[in-house]
């Protein structure tokens, strides 16, 4: 899998935000998540963590009282979401039921070089999986998530961010 995307662009938008204005962000088609998100949500809240959530509503969605301050109707540009992204500490991965393997997520928190939590559990097999940098929510965690996130910055090393850049794939099979 590689992202469509240069690092080096990516690295920029990063560079632009130095101050984080939330802990987790999440952004997503509801997709039957709801019930996993509302938990999460009442959990993050009560360890005082600021959320920066956007749901979009679908077929599936019923209605949490818990999310509606984080239910949206339309789409997001991807240059907000690069935004938004940029000024979180953190970002969430929610997996559908059945969901397997890398993720665009996972990727993004890497090229932006940001913490992830996540519910896929096989994160922890990934090249670039540092318990410092990805938080699996499948129950074996041995700190919380508030500890996880201010346990320091994240950093992915470059020669794996440049394994998934597309001009390192590109030149793979010239």
């Amino acid at each position: 899998m590689f992202c469509a995307f240069l690092h080096r662009e990516l690295e920029r938008m990063m560079d632009a935000a130095e101050v984080f204005k939330s802990d987790v962000f999440y952004v997503g088609k509801d997709k039957r998540r709801s019930h996993v998100l509302s938990k999460l949500v009442a959990e993050l809240d009560g360890l005082q963590l600021k959320c920066d959530f956007s749901i979009l509503c679908d077929k599936h969605t019923k209605a949490v009282a818990e999310l509606k301050p984080y239910y949206m109707t339309g789409l997001m540009s991807y240059d907000e979401y690069c935004a938004r992204a940029a000024g979180a500490a953190c970002m969430l991965e929610i997996l559908q039921k059945g969901q397997t393997g890398m993720t665009m997520r996972t990727l993004e928190a890497l090229f932006f070089n940001k913490k992830l939590i996540t519910t896929n559990a096989a994160a922890r097999l990934l090249p670039f999986y540092h318990p410092d940098n990805i938080y699996v929510l499948d129950g074996n965690e041995r700190r919380t998530i508030r500890d996880f996130i201010y346990a320091g910055p994240c950093h992915y090393p470059r020669h794996l961010i440049a394994d998934y850049d597309i001009e390192h794939w590109i030149c793979r099979f010239l």
